[in-house]
């Protein structure tokens, strides 16, 4: 068996709209390192806490699937706003425009 995506809780399990825990972003940088040394297809999946204010560093440290609930649903979306934070992503090349799906 063959693990397809890592993801380090990044919040609290068991409710939405949660303040991502930021010592998280250690380890996903740790995790991302490996992936990256031993050449796995792995994807490294955030999931919550990640919202417009924090992607970036999220991003930067190595994480490619974004999940984010209330943070992108808390309040009205916009395409302005779902496009600026797939500009922001793909600015920092790891994710790719063609990865993000909106799911409601």
């Amino acid at each position: 068996m063959k693990a397809l995506r890592i993801t380090p809780s990044t919040v609290f399990p068991g409710f939405g709209g949660q303040t991502f825990i930021p010592d998280v972003r250690p380890k996903i940088e740790q995790v991302r390192k490996v992936i990256d040394q031993k050449k796995l297809s792995i994807l490294v999946e955030a999931d919550g806490g990640v919202k417009a204010d924090n992607i970036d560093r999220v991003v930067r440290a190595g994480a490619e699937v974004i999940v984010s609930g209330s943070g992108i649903l808390g309040r009205p979306i916009t395409l302005s706003r779902f496009n600026g934070c797939a500009k922001l992503s793909v600015s920092f090349g790891r994710l790719l425009f063609s990865r993000f799906r909106v799911l409601v």
